[in-house]
């Protein structure tokens, strides 16, 4: 779906939910515990060392 759709289908299921007649959605994402650890250990970093790891990141997806 494009960002249009979604919008549209995100409104309109807004109007149905407000008028009572949806139910309201929920969606469970698991995050692994190795991302967890990451995320935390990249909040505490400089933002030069986060720019840093961006950059490797790329170069290594370019590899």
């Amino acid at each position: 779906m494009s960002v249009h759709e979604d919008t549209l289908q995100g409104l309109q299921e807004a109007l149905e939910y407000a008028k009572g007649n949806l139910r309201v959605k929920t969606t469970v994402v698991e995050i692994p515990d190795e991302e967890i650890k990451f995320y935390s250990i990249y909040g505490k970093l400089s933002e030069t060392n986060k720019i840093k790891i961006m950059e490797y990141a790329n170069e290594l997806l370019q590899a």
